[in-house]
């Protein structure tokens, strides 16, 4: 797995390739410190696999990455290295786009895990167009403010390809061991490679999203009932029953109750999308 470091730190460099040599897939072809000396080394050396530092004068990872995208050079995995802590913008923007990312200080197991996902995805012979159009939609959620992002997600399916879908389109998550079941509006189903509470909380955040339980996520937008006394039960409109845990149906509840007033019951039962636009004027 040919490998780049784009780091502008040298004791940064230098620990990184320290904990590279420990992941035997890796063969370490090439470094840069800069923005230019990494697009030349991107453009030069054809790797498999870089890592980026978010910070690199005299601008960012994501200015290389527009350079890169306009280009056509963009036909390898990532794996970000960020001082983000919280759960910032540009961290969720990496989650909508399917890319991986760790956080300062790096974590020696942390790395070998990223690594060991890129591996297997690397493996799995990833077309060119695929990361171009992964990296097209994470720019395109970088640039615009949160209230602008796309409604656009990407999955990675346990098949090897990248599911691009509207998060419109998604009914509700349902949480498989390591893996998640994704269901969409229509009847279509597939399996991504990720755990439910990797996309569960930007879904939460940025989308009309709950977790009624540690194995399922719901989009509000499709809730048609809520019948808290009959086993916490929601209805979809669907059709789909699902049964929250006792603590997500007392959140969901609350949520109700605090969304359409104390005496609510139930959700009304409306169409898909409209129940978001009701919360949004009723939230102000």
């Amino acid at each position: 797995m040919r490998t780049i470091i784009i780091e502008d730190t040298e004791s940064h460099r230098s620990t990184i390739r320290q904990m590279l040599a420990e992941c035997p897939p890796v063969e370490l072809v090439g470094e840069a410190d800069s923005l230019e000396s990494g697009y030349e080394t991107i453009k030069s050396l054809k790797p498999d696999l870089v890592l980026f530092d978010v910070e690199l004068y005299p601008g960012t990872a994501f200015d290389l990455l527009n350079r890169l995208l306009a280009d056509g050079k963009i036909g390898f995995e990532i794996i970000f290295l960020t001082g983000f802590v919280n759960f910032e913008y540009p961290i969720r923007a990496i989650y909508y786009s399917a890319l991986d990312f760790l956080t300062k200080p790096i974590e020696k197991e942390k790395l070998k895990e990223a690594i060991r996902r890129a591996a297997q995805k690397i493996a799995e012979k990833q077309a060119p167009v695929q990361y171009q159009e992964q990296i097209a939609l994470f720019l395109q959620n970088l640039k615009n403010p949160p209230e602008r992002r796309s409604n656009r997600i990407a999955f990675h399916r346990t098949g090897g390809a990248i599911e691009f879908v509207n998060v419109s389109d998604i009914v509700y998550c349902e949480a498989d061991k390591d893996t998640t079941h994704v269901f969409l509006n229509g009847g279509k189903k597939f399996t991504a490679t990720r755990n439910l509470a990797f996309y569960a909380r930007p879904l939460e955040i940025d989308f009309n999203f709950f977790r009624i339980s540690d194995k399922q996520l719901v989009n509000l937008d499709y809730l048609k009932s809520y019948e808290h006394a009959k086993d916490f039960q929601l209805t979809l409109t669907n059709g789909v029953k699902l049964n929250a845990a006792r603590r997500g149906g007392q959140a969901l509840k609350q949520h109700i109750a605090d969304t359409f007033g104390n005496d609510a019951k139930t959700a009304p039962a409306v169409e898909p999308g409209l129940l978001r636009g009701i919360l949004k004027k009723l939230l102000g």
